[in-house]
């Protein structure tokens, strides 16, 4: 996976209880801080680890694990610390076909490695031979950006050019046809195994045998019937891979191409006189004219498959590339050289050194070619848009009429009819989608909403407020940023919500402000509020966040105790700051913490970052209140006075937002008290939503991300008159 960790797909036979091996079945993903293990297809092995059970989606959006895994028929994995830990007890037949496959996979790698540049070398390994974790993530985002993603994993396009080179050499090389087909169906077969057999590969592979047998037969090929066949297959091998998105758009772009195909071939005239007229015309303006008709049909193919795929892309990767109905048939002609003299590459090497270096040098050429335009597509202005895309049940009743478009072809709608169809079914898609949905909510309820997402250990609570306005308290976790941008950006639209007004960075530690830099370049944030003692003493991670967020063109703001933010009459609501004072620096970062205080009707929810030490002292000297909800300082920690603050505070909710399980002290501290206490570490995502009825009473509803949906994990209610 990386230089410090690998991992390996295991098959289970039995697992040690205390002094005795029980025998088991099942599968699982084996993860090893490691660079590699000296391991093989087959070998039978010993492991001291750690076991889990994937974890379930505890984000709105967010990637679900667990099903992902389950759907792999893995329903744990295993962790190890080092190499040591993974014993060989015996090693695999050297006859088995899987170990095969295994070292021509490596063999291939390290022939692309030795006759590519280094630059070059991990995109071939991952376009040609299905290794992935090859190309960075800076890479792989560029590639989404410029909506040539597809390009990364090997697909029916892959397969379809080697099949058409393979189809052209056996008809070349030898003399019957039958045999040339069957021996392209055979090495498209064997790739095919060679790259794992996913479900976009096999679907190719089998078109591409299908289409061979019945050449071989004499019998035509149906598009629909052998996609059905495909289909089939890959649901016999793994049912849960028709639900993957990878497969659903691979049969979606070829379901595409087999019902707009009298569309994109070339038609012959029947008129004499035309034809008359094109044989006298020069050599060159004949083939100008081919070239010229080739490359729109190919810019027409491009457009439809991105129009039919639009829906799905842009509800599942919240991604449009505008870009892509440009860049896709630009990136036809490198992706097909270099695909061609990777091949070649990976022939030859053995066998011809020296033509090896001469496909070689074609192959890097033609990779740094195709990663030059997908750079400068990825880069233009304007050439992707993130949203937070359609609502799933739209994407669904899409694909269901324009399949009952094609099928029932004699009622078909045309022209205007058609086009005031497809307008009002558009508009219908804008007003079911999520930003809609949350509009049409804030208009029919008088609501504010805090939503603490679970980042692991770090902090971003996200406040809707009653006029629309979306903040952020926080925004960063401990480790890689990347993680944490994915969940926020994806928790954000799967609530609907496309901007972000302010983001509020309660101090200068990177858990709590680490993730915003990514997260603007998806989600726009206009303003981001700090305090007085933000960047007082500057360190490199500081000065980068300064710049990131100064490039998004967003406005930085200085706050203090005493500064109201926000203030509405007819809610009864406001937003203050309680702490830090702007005159008196604390001790540490934490102590300068930004202490937010949120009030609605009688209502007060406070949100005290890291709060600790001198600047807790100095918040806890100020008159005591009663919140219905704070969040516990410090992620929960027990140095940061849980007991004083509750004392002072008197919450009936408690939300520690942090990547461990409560601490029973820290529990015990609060519930004297008489709060209760949620850690998102264990529930996930919990959401606060204060609602005011026409009755003028206030109803309040704690709730948390279950994996699929809100569950209620408590509920109060004020009359109007309190």
């Amino acid at each position: 996976e990386s230089e410090e960790r690998c991992s390996v797909d295991l098959r289970v036979t039995a697992v040690r209880q205390e002094d005795e091996w029980q025998s088991c079945s099942g599968r699982t993903r084996l993860i090893v801080d490691a660079a590699s293990l000296d391991i093989q297809a087959g070998d039978r092995l010993r492991i001291a680890g750690f076991a889990r059970r994937p974890s379930r989606s505890h984000n709105p959006g967010e990637f679900d694990e667990a099903k992902f895994h389950r759907g792999q028929r893995r329903l744990f994995l295993l962790r190890a610390t080092s190499a040591d830990a993974v014993q060989v007890v015996q090693r695999g037949s050297p006859w088995s076909p899987w170990r095969w496959l295994q070292a021509v996979r490596a063999g291939g790698n390290s022939m692309l490695w030795r006759y590519l540049g280094r630059t070059q070398a991990g995109l071939a390994a991952a376009v040609l031979l299905g290794l992935r974790e090859q190309v960075d993530r800076d890479r792989t985002e560029s590639f989404m950006q410029a909506g040539t993603i597809h390009l990364l994993a090997i697909s029916g396009l892959h397969v379809g050019i080697l099949a058409m080179g393979l189809m052209f050499a056996a008809r070349f090389f030898l003399r019957h046809r039958r045999i040339a087909w069957m021996a392209a169906a055979g090495l498209v077969l064997a790739y095919a195994l060679l790259t794992d057999a996913r479900p976009p590969v096999m679907r190719a592979a089998v078109l591409v045998g299908v289409i061979c047998v019945g050449r071989c037969l004499g019998r035509p090929t149906l598009g629909f019937n052998t996609l059905a066949a495909a289909g089939l297959l890959v649901l016999a091998l793994n049912p849960d891979s028709l639900f993957q998105t990878g497969a659903q758009l691979s049969f979606l772009a070829v379901a595409t191409l087999s019902a707009c195909g009298p569309l994109l071939l070339p038609r012959p005239t029947d008129d004499p006189i035309e034809r008359l007229i094109e044989s006298v015309r020069p050599w060159w303006s004949r083939s100008l004219r081919a070239i010229a008709g080739w490359s729109f049909r190919l810019w027409l193919t491009s457009v439809l498959v991105w129009l039919v795929a639009l829906p799905l892309v842009s509800q599942r990767f919240h991604l449009v590339s505008l870009v892509a109905i440009i860049a896709n048939p630009i990136v036809w002609i490198p992706i097909t050289l270099a695909l061609f003299s990777g091949f070649g590459v990976l022939l030859s090497g053995p066998i011809a050194p020296p033509l090896a270096e001469m496909f070689g040098w074609i192959c890097d050429r033609s990779f740094a070619a195709l990663e030059a335009i997908v750079m400068l597509a990825s880069h233009i202005p304007y050439s992707h848009v993130w949203t937070a895309g359609p609502a799933l049940s739209w994407v669904v009743i899409t694909y269901l009429l324009l399949g009952a478009w094609y099928v029932l072809s004699q009622y078909r709608p045309r022209g205007s009819i058609l086009c005031l169809l497809l307008i009002a079914w558009l508009a219908v898609g804008l007003t079911t989608s999520p930003p809609a949905m949350r509009q049409w909510r804030l208009a029919t309820h008088d609501e504010m909403r805090l939503t603490f997402l679970s980042v692991g250990h770090g902090c971003c609570v996200v406040i809707e407020l009653p006029d629309g306005q979306v903040w952020l308290y926080d925004c960063g976790r401990l480790g890689q940023p990347e993680t944490g941008e994915r969940i926020v950006s994806e928790s954000l639209w799967e609530m609907g919500i496309h901007r972000v007004d302010r983001a509020i960075i309660s101090h200068a530690d990177a858990d709590h402000y680490n993730i915003l830099p990514g997260l603007m370049q998806r989600v726009p944030v206009a303003e981001v509020c700090v305090s007085p003692w933000m960047f007082t003493e500057r360190s490199e991670a500081l000065s980068t966040f300064e710049r990131a967020v100064e490039q998004q063109g967003a406005l930085f703001q200085e706050v203090d105790a005493g500064d109201i933010l926000w203030e509405s009459t007819s809610n009864a609501m406001s937003i203050d700051v309680l702490h830090p004072v702007a005159e008196t620096s604390h001790s540490t970062d934490n102590a300068n913490s930004i202490v937010l205080r949120i009030r609605r009707g009688g209502q007060t929810m406070l949100l005290p970052g890291d709060l600790e030490a001198d600047g807790m002292r100095r918040v806890l000297a100020q008159p005591s209140t009663h919140a219905q909800l704070v969040m516990a300082p410090h992620h929960g920690s027990i140095r940061s006075s849980p007991d004083s603050f509750g004392s002072w505070a008197r919450p009936e909710w408690v939300v520690v937002s942090g990547g461990e399980p409560t601490d029973p002290r820290l529990r015990q501290a609060f519930a004297q008290h008489g709060a209760s206490l949620f850690n998102t570490d264990e529930l996930g995502a919990i959401r606060c939503t204060y609602r005011t009825r026409r009755d003028g009473s206030r109803v309040s509803l704690l709730e948390h991300w279950s994996g699929t949906r809100w569950q209620t994990l408590a509920r109060a209610q004020r009359p109007a008159y309190l």
